[in-house]
C-alpha cells in the first residue's frame, strides 16, 4: 500500500496475494474510483480511516513521505468532493438532505 513508507496493519488482509499465492501481490488492492469517494467511508480495506481528511494525511505519508498541513488536506478534500455526484444523489431521493447526512 505504501510506496515510500511500510504499510503497518494489524488486520491479517494479505490484498491481492489471497488470491494468487505470489508473495509479491501481498497488500496490494483493487482501487475502486474516487467518483462518490466522499460518501465511501470508511476507507482502505481494514476501514482504518472513518474521514477523507484521515485518508489523505495517511496516503500521503505512505505514498508521497510527506505530512500535509491541514490547509494542504482540507484542498485535497474539496478536490475529491468535486467527484460526489450531487445530482445523482438528489434523483435517487437525498434531495432534501444535506449532502454530509446522505447514508454511505
Amino acid at each position: 500500500m505504501g510506496l515510500v513508507a511500510k504499510c503497518d496493519s494489524k488486520n491479517k488482509a494479505q490484498g491481492v496475494a489471497g488470491l494468487t499465492g505470489k508473495d509479491a501481490d501481498r497488500m496490494t488492492f483493487k482501487v475502486p474510483t474516487l467518483r462518490n469517494v466522499e460518501m465511501t467511508y470508511p476507507y482502505f480495506h481494514d476501514g482504518e480511516a472513518d474521514s477523507l481528511e484521515k485518508a489523505v494525511d495517511i496516503m500521503g505519508k505512505l505514498q508521497v513521505g510527506r505530512t500535509h498541513t491541514p490547509d494542504e488536506i482540507a484542498k485535497i478534500v474539496a478536490f475529491h468532493q468535486r467527484h460526489t455526484e450531487t445530482e445523482t444523489l438528489r434523483l435517487i431521493g437525498y434531495a432534501s438532505i444535506p449532502l454530509s447526512e446522505v447514508p454511505a
